[in-house]
Formats: structure tokens, sequence, C-alpha cells
């Protein structure tokens, strides 16, 4: 989470790092980013006082992907060492990834995402952590001129929700 507002999604990797996705602006100045852990109501946790189970880190070193483009919007995540380790329990855990010999998620399976987004096309953030179950779409359907006029890369997922108006 960087320190101009910025809400980014992180998931834990380990007990010492976290990932972080959808990066904007820049990575450089430490002093303004800001960890929570099992944050879950956005608005209460980023700007005010913390719960007591949202654990606050600071990054020591922030590694962005090598071909990150904040033009061209591809490649936005980045790997964050934290200052010091996050202890694991009911809310804040250590994300699941595939193994490398897994084969990538294909249309039209269905996932369980997790995050702050749009509920709705031109709808507002919502403050509370939100949960739905998507779908996996095919990426030429995805790119059509009546959903992301190809802006959405190889390396995306693009999903949707039962209600067409909800994406992610």
């Amino acid at each position: 989470m960087g320190g101009t507002g910025l809400l980014c999604q992180t998931l834990l990797l380990s007990l010492m790092g976290t990932i972080v996705a959808t990066l904007e602006g820049s990575c450089d100045d430490l002093h303004k980013w800001r960890l929570l852990l099992g944050a879950w109501d956005i608005q209460w946790a980023a700007f005010g006082p913390l719960g007591p189970r949202v654990q606050e880190r600071k990054p020591v070193q922030i590694l962005t992907h090598e071909q990150h483009s904040i033009q061209l919007n591809t490649n936005d995540i980045a790997l964050v060492e934290m200052d010091h380790p996050a202890p694991c329990d009911d809310v804040v855990q250590i994300v699941c990834l595939p193994r490398s010999a897994e084969s990538p998620i294909r249309a039209p399976e269905s996932r369980i995402v997790a995050g702050w987004g749009f509920k709705r096309v031109a709808g507002s953030a919502k403050p509370v952590v939100q949960e739905a179950k998507v779908t996996v779409m095919d990426l030429d359907k995805c790119n059509q001129s009546d959903w992301y006029h190809g802006l959405v890369h190889s390396n995306n997922l693009c999903t949707s929700c039962s209600d067409e108006n909800m994406d992610t």
C-alpha cells in the first residue's frame, strides 16, 4: 500500500515477504509504504487506528518486475521484503500458489477471488474486502471491443461473474 492512498492487494508468500499486485507510480520511496496484513476494512485500517488483529509492517526492499510498464499496464507486480516476520493466525495466512508443473488456469474454470475492487461497472470501490466466485473467460472474448478493446494481455486472467456487470 502506498503512502499516497493507493491500495494494493498483497499475498503473503513467506513470513518475511509479500507479493504486491496493481502497482501504480514509483516504488522508490520505502517510507511512503505501509503494509497492513489482516486489514479487511480499508477506510478503517488505512488512515485510522489499527484493530488488534491487523499487523503493520514496513518494507525493507521492493523488487518490481523487470518488465513492469506503467504506460502499458503490464507486469504490475513486485516482491516486498518486510522489516520483521508476520506470524500467521486465522486472518493472516501464507498463500497457496500452484506448482510450476501445474497447467495454467483456462476458460471456463471457476475460482474464488477477493479484494477491494469495483463490484459493478462504473461503481465505487468497496471499503470492506469482497469475495466472488468467478469464471475464467477466453482472452479473445475479453478483448472484444465491447469489453476491454485489446487491453488484456496474455499474462493476465480475465474473469466474469454470473452477473455480467461484474468482472475482474
